[in-house]
């Protein structure tokens, strides 16, 4: 059973990864395995909050206000035994100061991404091995997923079928393709984190005024714009990067002028939430596809 057991451990361990990309092509792998052996990582499962309360007169306790996450510190121990001076230097090298890299950690078959910012790496100046420490800073603390999910809302289904043997295709006029719309789309979040959205709004026509609504909330955002076919309007709602993109005759250009007062940047939040599109005119001249990145606490 120790056997069976310690044979289990090591398994995980083979299993776990870390992986750096530096955002320049190059990525450096640290696990249970050389040129740098994991010996330890902190940071990646706690979840630290800023809780702001107010006292009051004459009042036992206080009043809560407010919560929010504060940064994500990552801390990586290894260790490296070959080739020292070379790695050192390879370290130093590939994580200056400032740059934003993205850190991958894979747990048992699962990848999950976070975004950091080099603090330090230090490695011991002497030792037959010597012990590497890599601090990360996260000022995004939450993890995201590798992909997103996408949700088509209205799509063209094909109405031509080819026979093995003969194409034959009649004289009088036919359907090549048919729109199947669904104006209202159910989006689950496992996660107990809110998430951003990604939503193109694309003309088939002319269209005017595009919104979404959240159907449970009542919340939504409107964009006060006239689209023509081949539009394509771009909305997301994620943190740090609320902005609107319009793409018309090729040229795309920021459009958070045209962002309707009293509208609610989207989150889908945690459990269920059903979307729904519309516009004030040419609602049926939209294909509108949303995309969403679940996103975590922790590993």
């Amino acid at each position: 059973l120790a056997s069976s057991a310690a044979s289990d451990v090591y398994k995980r361990q083979r299993n776990f990864l870390l992986v750096c990309d530096n955002g320049s092509g190059e990525k450096i792998t640290i696990g249970y395995r050389w040129p740098l052996w994991l010996d330890a990582v902190d940071g990646l499962t706690s979840s630290d909050f800023d809780v702001d309360t107010e006292k009051g007169n004459d009042q036992d306790g206080e009043h809560y206000k407010s919560s929010t996450a504060v940064k994500r510190n990552i801390v990586i121990y290894c260790w490296v035994k070959d080739n020292i001076q070379a790695m050192r230097e390879k370290l130093y090298s590939y994580f200056p100061r400032g740059e934003t890299g993205t850190l991958y950690v894979t747990d048992e078959g699962i990848t999950r991404k976070i975004d950091y910012k080099p603090e330090f790496v230090h490695v011991d100046p002497t030792g037959q091995q010597r012990k590497v420490t890599i601090s990360l800073v996260c000022p995004d603390p939450k993890f995201k997923a590798v992909t997103d999910d996408r949700v088509e809302m209205a799509v063209w289904d094909g109405l031509i079928e080819f026979p093995d043997d003969v194409l034959e295709l009649p004289a009088e006029e036919f359907e090549m393709t048919t729109k199947r719309a669904n104006l209202a789309v159910a989006v689950e979040n496992a996660s107990n984190v809110a998430r951003g959205l990604t939503v193109q709004f694309i003309a088939t026509g002319t269209v005017t005024n595009p919104s979404l609504f959240e159907v449970r909330s009542q919340k939504g955002f409107k964009i006060r714009c006239q689209m023509h076919a081949g539009d394509v309007l771009t909305v997301t709602t994620g943190f740090k990067n609320k902005r609107i993109m319009l793409k018309s005759d090729g040229v795309e250009k920021g459009a958070n002028n045209m962002w309707v007062f009293g509208s609610t940047w989207l989150q889908v939040e945690p459990g269920s939430n059903v979307f729904r599109y519309d516009a004030e005119s040419g609602v049926d001249n939209l294909d509108v596809v949303m995309s969403s990145t679940p996103v975590f606490w922790g590993v």
